[in-house]
């Protein structure tokens, strides 16, 4: 009698799980990016703050056209010293806008300090004023570094696998050739390149909801590939959480010009807010067991495996939105995926413990002081009739 051979088991996402947080090594919260734009400064306005610091390259339009999507006609590079002897820092400067309502300029600022910030704020408040330069946006990030590369695929699988927010319309991919548990292998790393999930909060319905989230896979600055887009999947050692949070969304928390970013970036509070369901850095699940293999019709199968008795759509924000369009009530049918429960913890506890730190060299590098609402001094207190909100916007 002839054996029937068996496909090899799959290993079972509480595996994979498992596997993912023994193999993080460390948690690290930072800002990666800061964009700031004004309405009031121009290209002449800049070069008078900082004489001789702004450096135009010979391919200043291609690369405006490239970075701002047509936005604007110039680009140039803004060198800057904190302090004598201090490490000289590259901003990117978007200016010579297409359209009138843009603002005059955009200083795009990677992985910006305090020192940084406090020193723009300072020089534009000498010539001009401290709201001449607006936050536009901010890339609040969180680095989760791994043992190698299998577990950082580990860990970026789980991530997908579980993320969820009510806000969120659909994802997509890019990156590496992402096809979910391999045969291969026990991991979902048997790729090339890295892999990024990115979340689309957007509606054509709504206007911008102020916020982008994304996963990716990556390694060090200087490993990157392919016109510096991505990594060799070997030379990954993290997966990054990044939530961009734009005007819309800054502005309600009260972040619009430097001072404000300085004094409270509002970290903990944008991504583990106190109404856990409004969380940027929740993960759930279907409460029965018949959802839990849920898979839209007319995925992309380019990025799974065909055999339809293992198929696994591995996306659950996806799931959830397919279920919920076929009538599920998710709001009673959705139960938190609690093996990342003490992940979630963890990292809030690095992220309020940055925020702290950052907080207090904010206000030191400001000179920042309470208000005293008991003072009659006009020049510390708002005109009678106006809110303190109002009047220091």
């Amino acid at each position: 009698m002839k054996k029937t051979t068996h496909q090899k088991a799959l290993p079972s996402d509480s595996y994979v799980t498992n596997q993912a947080l023994k193999g993080i090594t460390k948690i690290v919260p930072f800002f990666h990016r800061i964009k700031l734009s004004s309405k009031e400064l121009d290209y002449n306005d800049l070069n008078e703050i900082f004489p001789g610091k702004i450096h135009q390259p010979n391919n200043s339009k291609v690369i405006a056209a490239q970075r701002t999507g047509g936005m604007y006609k110039n680009f140039a590079w803004l060198w800057i010293q904190t302090k004598k002897g201090s490490k000289n820092h590259q901003i990117g400067v978007n200016y010579n806008p297409i359209k009138p309502y843009y603002p005059e300029c955009q200083l795009n600022i990677s992985d910006p300090t305090v020192e940084i910030l406090a020193y723009l704020n300072q020089k534009t408040s000498k010539l001009f004023r401290p709201s001449a330069l607006k936050v536009a946006s901010v890339e609040y990030t969180i680095d989760f570094y791994c043992r190698n590369s299998t577990d950082v695929g580990n860990l970026f699988y789980v991530f997908r696998r579980n993320y969820f927010s009510p806000h969120a319309k659909k994802t997509y991919l890019k990156g590496g050739y992402f096809n979910g548990y391999s045969h291969k292998q026990d991991y979902s790393t048997d790729r090339d390149s890295n892999a990024v999930f990115f979340i689309d909060f957007s509606n054509k319905n709504t206007i911008t909801p102020g916020k982008r989230v994304k996963f990716y896979e990556r390694g060090d600055d200087q490993d990157k590939l392919f016109f510096e887009q991505y990594w060799s999947h070997d030379k990954c050692d993290r997966v990054r959480y990044e939530a961009t949070i734009t005007t819309n969304l800054l502005r309600k928390i009260n972040i619009k010009y430097i001072k404000d970013f300085l004094i409270n970036p509002n970290f903990a509070q944008l991504i583990f807010p106190s109404d856990s369901t409004m969380s940027l850095f929740q993960f759930k699940q279907f409460s029965k067991k018949q959802y839990r293999k849920y898979v839209p019709p007319n995925c992309d199968q380019d990025y799974y495996h065909k055999d339809k008795d293992i198929i696994h759509f591995e996306c659950f924000i996806d799931e959830a939105n397919y279920a919920k369009s076929n009538g599920l009530d998710l709001s009673n049918s959705l139960e938190k995926y609690s093996k990342l429960d003490e992940l979630i913890i963890q990292t809030e506890r690095r992220v309020k413990k940055f925020e702290i730190k950052w907080i207090k060299k904010g206000k030191i590098a400001i000179n920042w002081k309470p208000i005293d609402t008991n003072q009659d001094d006009n020049t510390d207190n708002p005109p009678k009739g106006k809110k303190l909100k109002e009047f220091y916007k």
